[in-house]
């Protein structure tokens, strides 16, 4: 039997042919007209599969951006208190600078010993309220400084959600002008 020696695919494709060959002109255009009415329908349920994962996939993303956006403000929170300890301790820190600088003056100005040791003293003493001031000045920008990284991260992370939003919603403008 020669059906024995075709695959499948070769046998689908013979019978194709020889109904195509005995169908008929009319019979063929019913057939073709069916087969695209098969194949837009087809079309349109992949489509409507594939709307409703991508509407999916956007609510998942607004998700996430909402949770961005509170992550942000939290950050916000923290940092702002931050910022606003940060005047004062510089406002203190160009106030003692000014206190050392005006000491260092006097003392090298000055040639009576008595008040040059004090004033030595007077200056120690200043220049360990700088350190104390600067080092929680380097103390607070170094917190602001690993904030706003994270937040400038948290705002990367955003953007890049928003860019997959936008795409989503490309294709989804695509499928309802299909779907329409």
């Amino acid at each position: 039997m020669p059906n024995d020696e075709l695959t499948k695919e070769q046998l689908a494709e013979q019978k194709r042919l020889a109904m195509i060959a005995m169908e008929g002109d009319e019979e063929l255009a019913k057939r073709e007209a069916q087969e695209r009415k098969v194949e837009e329908e087809n079309r349109k349920d992949k489509l409507t599969i594939e709307k409703k994962e991508i509407t999916k996939k956007v609510e998942e993303l607004n998700i996430e951006k909402e949770k961005l956006e509170l992550h942000w403000i939290e950050l916000n929170q923290k940092k702002a208190p931050m910022d606003a300890n940060l005047g004062p301790i510089l406002a203190d820190e160009i106030k003692v600078e000014k206190e050392e600088d005006d000491t260092n003056k006097l003392e090298h100005s000055t040639s009576n010993i008595t008040e040059k040791h004090n004033l030595e003293t007077k200056r120690w003493e200043i220049e360990d309220r700088r350190r104390k001031v600067e080092e929680d000045r380097w103390k607070i920008e170094e917190e602001i400084k690993k904030i706003s990284a994270i937040i400038e991260e948290t705002g990367a992370n955003y953007r890049a959600i928003l860019a997959k939003e936008d795409e989503s919603q490309k294709k989804l403008d695509e499928i309802n002008k299909f779907l329409l």
